[in-house]
C-alpha cells in the first residue's frame, strides 16, 4: 500500500526516519508504488534532495500552482491543502496508510476529494524498528551525554545539596553532548512516583533517582538511562531492593536476542519479584504504585517510548532494535530504585549501549 505522511522532521519521528535531516516547515511526503516523494518549497528543496537524493520532489509553486491559487482569492491554509492533493492525483496516489499523527484536516480534505486513507501505526512502527547506522551513532552520542550527567551528579552528591541544584549541574554536563529536554532527579518518597518531579534537599541514606533521556542534536534520536544513589550507607531495604534490581536487569540482558519476545523477559521479571513479595501489574498490590507496577523496558530512537515493547504485550526483538530495560520498585510514601540501561540487539544478542557502575 502507498504511504503518505504530513508533517515536519522535527516533531515527526516517521518522517525523520525518511528524511534524515531538521526541516521545520510541514509538507507531504509519499511512497507510490514503493517509490518515494515529497511536495517541497524551493527553501526546503536542497536540504531533502541531500537528505534523500533518490527522493521525487515535487515544488508546490512551479509543479503544483500554489501562488495561482492564492491569486484566485483561495486562502493560503486551504491552498495548501488543495496542493497536497493536487500532488496525490499528479503522482498517482488513490489510496494510502498514514500514521496516527497524520493531521486531520489534511485527512479530512484528501478523504472528501476521493482519495482513501488507513491509520496504521504498527506499519510505520515497524518502518522505524531497524535503526539506520546514523540513528545508532546518534543514539550512542546521546548515551554519552547521559553518562555525563550521570557522572556530575555522582560526583555533586552530598547531603543538603538539593534537586533543583542537581538538576543545574546535569544540565551543564549533558548540553556540551546532546540537548536535553525535561529529565527527573529525585528524591526520598519522590522516587517511588515514577516520572515525578523532584524537590528539596537530600538526605543521608535515602535513594536518589536520576532518569534522564538526551536527544542528539544531528539525528534527533534519543538514549535513555536511570540510575539510583545515596549519600552515605543507604537503607537496609533500598539495599535489597537495589540489589535485585540489578541482578533482573542483568538476567534480562542475558535473555535478549532476536525473536525473544518482550513480554517473556517482562513475565521473567515478575516472576522473580512475586517471589521476592513485590506486588506486579500480574499480581496488583493495595496501591497502583507499589513493588514493579511497571513494563521492563521499551523501545528507543527517534521517541524516547517506542516499540517494542517490555511489557505485558511485548512483542519479539529484531536484530537493530534499540531498547532500554529498567527494573523499578517502589513502595508509596517510603521510596523507589531504578536502573535502566540502553542496548542495542544484535543477530546474536545484545550489546550495552551504556557503561556506567551500578553501584548505589
Amino acid at each position: 500500500m502507498d504511504v503518505l505522511i504530513d508533517a515536519d522532521t522535527i516533531r515527526s519521528p516517521e518522517l525523520r526516519h525518511e528524511i534524515p535531516a531538521g526541516i521545520i516547515d510541514p509538507f507531504l511526503y509519499g511512497e507510490h508504488d514503493g517509490k518515494p516523494f515529497a511536495v517541497v518549497s524551493a527553501l526546503d528543496a536542497p536540504t531533502i534532495a541531500l537528505a534523500r537524493p533518490d527522493l521525487h520532489q515535487v515544488d508546490m509553486i512551479a509543479d503544483l500552482g500554489l501562488m495561482e491559487l492564492v491569486a484566485d482569492g483561495v486562502s493560503p491554509y486551504q491552498a495548501m491543502l488543495e496542493v497536497r492533493l493536487r500532488a496525490c492525483r499528479e503522482v498517482g496516489v488513490s489510496e494510502a496508510a498514514v500514521p496516527p499523527s497524520f493531521p486531520l484536516a489534511t485527512a479530512e480534505y484528501l478523504r472528501a476529494h476521493g482519495i482513501t486513507l488507513h491509520v496504521d501505526r504498527e506499519r510505520f512502527d515497524a518502518r522505524r524498528r531497524r535503526k539506520t547506522p546514523a540513528e545508532l551513532a546518534g543514539i550512542r552520542r546521546a548515551t554519552v551525554g547521559a553518562q555525563a550527567g550521570l557522572q556530575a551528579m555522582r560526583d555533586a552528591l552530598r547531603e543538603g545539596i538539593t534537586c533543583e541544584e542537581l538538576r543545574v549541574i546535569v544540565r551543564q554536563a549533558v548540553e556540551p553532548h546532546a540537548a536535553l529536554g525535561e529529565f527527573n532527579v529525585a528524591r526520598g518518597p519522590q522516587t517511588a512516583t515514577g516520572h515525578g518531579p523532584g524537590s528539596g534537599p537530600i538526605q543521608r541514606g535515602e535513594p536518589v533517582i536520576l532518569d534522564l533521556a538526551p536527544q542528539d542534536r544531528d539525528t534527533g534520536t534519543f538514549s535513555d538511562i536511570a540510575r539510583t544513589f545515596v549519600v552515605g550507607d543507604p537503607d537496609p531495604e533500598i539495599a535489597r531492593w537495589h540489589t535485585l534490581v540489578v541482578e533482573v536487569l542483568e538476567d534480562a540482558i542475558a535473555h535478549v536476542r532476536p525473536g525473544v519476545e518482550g513480554r517473556e523477559l517482562y513475565a521473567r521479571a515478575c516472576d522473580r519479584f512475586e517471589a521476592e513479595g513485590f506486588a506486579t501489574q500480574r499480581k496488583p498490590g493495595k496501591a497502583v504504585m507499589e513493588g514493579f507496577p511497571t513494563s521492563l523496558g521499551h523501545g528507543v530512537g527517534l521517541e524516547i517510548h517506542e516499540a517494542p515493547s517490555l511489557g505485558r504485550s511485548g512483542e519479539a526483538f529484531l536484530s537493530g532494535d534499540v531498547i532500554t530495560i529498567e527494573p523499578f520498585l517502589c513502595r508509596p510514601g517510603f521510596g523507589g530504585v531504578q536502573v535502566e540501561e540502553v542496548l542495542l540487539v544484535t543477530d546474536t544478542g545484545a550489546e550495552l549501549i551504556s557503561d556506567f557502575t551500578y553501584s548505589l
